[in-house]
């Protein structure tokens, strides 16, 4: 009799072990390829008497890889109108695999937000907090939002931002992802302007704490009004002014 344990196309059977009816021990094994030695196993099974048990094999991925693409997705369409079809398209894995590994749609959301942050994020933030003057960095910041903006990033605006007005409201853990995110970029202006407010560059009188969220919340402004108007003279004449702030 063949027992078949599970396995599909997506996750093939690779061992099987024939029991002789008498223990559970595994007296005879061998390992074969998906599909092409099924006449063989039951020729097996015939000589022996005994049970098949197919085992299937793990299938193997790099999480951070299936992240990313489910970020891709998520970051074009949003939460809601992406789909798990959509997102077993991108990834290459079966609908079992995501869930396995993620939970659900949501839990692998929420993984994509936290990649978006160590990697997108993170990666714009360090080249801000390089050395030189302080205003001049911010410019160049403000100058990379708005290319990416028009250019190869249009009307994707942030993934944080985005999330923020589709899911914060009445999502704790996508609220607190997000808080998180923005705080991030908040922090790293603080510092900016700390060391710049050290250095006699901005003046002493100047709250770092109020600028650092006033900066912060322009760059997400810009990547709310890039996605419905990705005009760079219009993105630019805000920029300009938030940067008389700093005087």
């Amino acid at each position: 009799m063949i027992v078949p344990q599970s396995g599909t196309r997506d996750r093939p059977f690779t061992t099987v072990i024939f029991l002789d009816g008498q223990t559970l021990g595994c007296p005879n094994s061998l390992t074969v390829r998906p599909y092409r030695s099924y006449r063989t196993i039951v020729q097996k099974i015939s000589q022996t008497g005994g049970t098949a048990f197919f085992l299937a094999r793990p299938r193997e991925f790099d999480r951070e890889d299936v992240v990313e693409k489910a970020l891709g997705v998520f970051w074009r369409h949003g939460y809601q109108a992406t789909s798990v079809r959509e997102l077993v398209d991108a990834t290459g894995l079966n609908r079992g695999s995501l869930y396995d590994t993620f939970g659900d749609k949501h839990g692998l959301f929420l993984e994509a937000v936290q990649h978006y942050r160590s990697n997108v994020t993170a990666q714009r933030l360090a080249r801000l907090e390089q050395p030189g003057p302080a205003k001049l960095r911010i410019a160049a910041f403000f100058k990379e939002v708005i290319e990416f903006s028009v250019g190869e990033g249009r009307l994707l605006g942030c993934l944080i931002t985005n999330s923020a007005i589709e899911l914060a409201p009445h999502d704790r853990d996508t609220r607190l992802a997000v808080a998180a995110g923005m705080g991030t970029m908040e922090a790293a202006f603080r510092r900016i302007l700390t060391g710049a407010r050290k250095r006699g560059e901005i003046s002493a009188d100047k709250s770092v704490a109020d600028l650092a969220r006033f900066l912060a919340a322009t760059v997400n402004g810009l990547r709310v009004m890039a996605k419905v108007s990705p005009d760079r003279s219009a993105l630019n004449s805000v920029v300009r002014i938030a940067l008389r702030a700093l005087d």
